[in-house]
């Protein structure tokens, strides 16, 4: 898992896949969201370290469906660590579309040539069932966002929430994925395994609807974490339960972790504890 870039070289495109976007759009100065994938010739090992690293990008560049340019006049050693720096964008991303993505390999050209190498640490990835298109008004909520996210990556809630929410999705099975996407939920709301009232609360309290919106995502986290404690405890569940919970579970910690985003912060228990005190009955 690597950037590389020549030294005379002014730009690395990073490629991915699960997300479309229909024309170039600047995230922040210097880098760029694309559906320009670079054209990939017969590659020699001049081109890549090895042949196992060779066949990777032969086989992801299949399913590449985007990129990010990440251009620097530095070239070499600053441009590279400037574009892997920027990975944590297709994250970004991912919370902007409410989708998974995942990050294939990375391209630069210089007066030796053009130079690949991965850019995930699997070296085998397994297409998703669809891609989700990034709308005009999810690339500018990214771009408007992008200073919170950097800053709550080095909050370890949110980076480790982040990072089961990416993870997740390259497990073959459905059951570990709903697992790791529940660990990221509990993860982040600091709520203890088999809590599912206090998790429902506050998911519903995080969330931007309207009351009734709530109510109803209230009673769907309650089912979505049943059948997570089900799949936990030995349960073989339907497919069609299992893919039903994956999705949702999908769905629900990339809002929440999106609305962290918003906040620019991670909510305290106490504070959660509080808001949902704030109406009463009479």
């Amino acid at each position: 898992m690597k950037v590389t870039a020549w030294n005379d070289a002014e730009w690395v495109r990073i490629t991915g896949h699960g997300l479309t976007v229909r024309q170039p759009f600047e995230l922040v100065d210097g880098v760029w969201v694309s559906s320009e994938i670079p054209e990939l010739q017969m590659l020699s090992l001049d081109e890549c370290e090895t042949i196992q690293e060779q066949a990777a990008v032969v086989t992801m560049h299949e399913v590449a469906t985007f990129s990010i340019e990440v251009k620097d006049p530095s070239g070499g050693k600053a441009l590279a660590t400037k574009a892997w720096n920027r990975l944590w964008d297709f994250h970004l991303l991912s919370l902007a579309a409410n989708a998974p993505c995942f990050i294939l390999y990375n391209s630069s050209e210089g007066k030796g040539g053009t130079v690949y190498s991965v850019a995930n640490r699997n070296l085998i990835v397994r297409p998703l069932s669809s891609s989700k298109e990034l709308t005009p008004s999810a690339l500018e909520w990214a771009k408007n966002h992008e200073s919170n996210f950097r800053q709550l990556i080095n909050n370890e809630q949110f980076s480790s929430a982040m990072r089961y929410f990416g993870n997740a999705h390259y497990l073959f099975d459905l059951e570990h994925r709903i697992m790791l996407l529940w660990a990221g939920i509990e993860g982040l709301l600091q709520v203890e395994a088999e809590h599912s009232r206090r998790l429902a609360l506050y998911c519903a309290l995080l969330s931007n609807g309207s009351l009734e919106e709530r109510v109803e995502l209230f009673d769907m986290v309650k089912k979505a974490y049943s059948l997570r404690s089900r799949v936990v405890h030995g349960a073989k569940p339907s497919k069609k339960k299992l893919e039903s919970g994956y999705e949702d579970a999908t769905r629900l910690l990339a809002e929440l972790l999106a609305k962290c985003v918003e906040l620019g912060r991670v909510p305290e228990r106490a504070e959660l504890d509080r808001a949902s005190l704030s109406a009463q009955i009479l």
